[in-house]
């Protein structure tokens, strides 16, 4: 996939190169949102267990973890 450099001249592209350029940006940007979607659930993953794993070692009983969580 070709990416836009900051220096290039866009104003010389074709109506064809200028509209394959916009298809391929908008797929980088799909792929970057899906990136940061699969990024943003591990996280909470992460806080999921973290915040389980605290709250039995102060002694919180898994009922009380399964409805907070």
């Amino acid at each position: 996939m070709f990416v836009l450099g900051a220096l290039e001249d866009i104003s010389r592209l074709s109506l064809h190169d200028t509209k394959r350029k916009e298809m391929d940006a908008q797929v980088k940007v799909l792929e970057l949102e899906k990136a940061l979607e699969q990024a943003k659930q591990r996280l909470y993953k992460l806080r999921k267990q973290h915040y389980q794993m605290a709250g039995e070692d102060a002694g919180w009983t898994q009922d009380v973890c399964n409805v907070l969580f």
